[in-house]
Order: structure tokens, then C-alpha cells, then sequence
């Protein structure tokens, strides 16, 4: 695959692997505390999975509790 790797990471609170394990399933969010003070359905890491795969790539997570989260996005760049 010809392609480029976009990341974008935060020091936020991080997730632990049981919530990573999760974050890109319809209709999932990170905590029941997550979802009450942000809102939102949970769709935005599955649509984003959904469209990196569709250019023959894929989305990942990263992350450390208590130190942060870095979420990186592949996408096929090639012509062919």
C-alpha cells in the first residue's frame, strides 16, 4: 500500500484496553461518564473506521491511562 498515516494525539485521561477494545463499534462510547458530560450516539470512530477502510486503510487507538490517547488513520494514497 502506497499511503499516508495521519495521527492526532492528546494528554487526556487515556483508556484502558477494555475501552479501547470497544471505541470503533456503532452505538459505543469510552464510559457511561464520557457519554453523559460530551453526548453524541457514538458513531464518529465507527463512521471514520468505515471511510479509512473504504481507501484501503484502517483507523487505530493508542493509549495509556492517566497519560493519553493518540489515534492514527491510514488511508491507500496510490493510483492504481
Amino acid at each position: 500500500m502506497v499511503g499516508r498515516e495521519f495521527e492526532v494525539a492528546d494528554t487526556g485521561i487515556g483508556m484502558d484496553a477494555t475501552t479501547v477494545a470497544r471505541l470503533f463499534r456503532p452505538y459505543t462510547q469510552g464510559g457511561a461518564a464520557v457519554s453523559r458530560h460530551f453526548g453524541g450516539t457514538g458513531l464518529g470512530l465507527y463512521i471514520a473506521r468505515q471511510l479509512a477502510m473504504m481507501m484501503g486503510g484502517d483507523n487505530s487507538v493508542a493509549s495509556t491511562p492517566g497519560e493519553g490517547s493518540t489515534f492514527t488513520v491510514q488511508v491507500d494514497t496510490s493510483c492504481g
